[in-house]
């Protein structure tokens, strides 16, 4: 599997690895880490849509920290741990999108309405 890892200051002059991490990050983790960012970044959505109704859950906010924590820090690449942060994301994205009106709904961006796989493989495939 080929892979375009930009995730790191070790990236093969500074342009992004295309075969496997300078850091030794296999293709498959990288394809995860882009999943976990994704899923963040339609999280964030309908964290902010939240506040801005007055709203705030800290657990989303704690999640989100630790998730991106992880795409910038997981030095042992654990396949495991990635589909946690994944799986529970999907759970928060889930109950948050509940909470939003059919209009908010239609305008969300496409990350909001985003389902990542259930296995890793599954991930892996959608990032690929």
């Amino acid at each position: 599997m080929g892979m375009f890892c930009y995730q790191c200051e070790q990236t093969v002059g500074g342009k992004g690895c295309t075969t496997m991490g300078v850091c030794g990050k296999h293709p498959d983790i990288a394809a995860l880490l882009d999943v976990i960012i994704h899923q963040l970044k339609g999280i964030g959505f309908l964290a902010h849509q939240q506040q801005l109704a007055g709203t705030v859950d800290n657990a989303v906010n704690r999640f989100t920290l630790e998730a991106l924590f992880s795409t910038v820090t997981n030095v042992d690449f654990d396949p495991d741990l990635l589909m946690t942060y994944i799986v529970k994301g999907e759970s928060l994205r889930q109950k948050m999108l509940s909470a939003l009106t059919p209009q908010q709904r239609a305008s969300a961006p496409a990350s909001v309405h985003f389902m990542p796989g259930k296995t890793a493989q599954e991930c892996v495939n959608q990032a690929s």
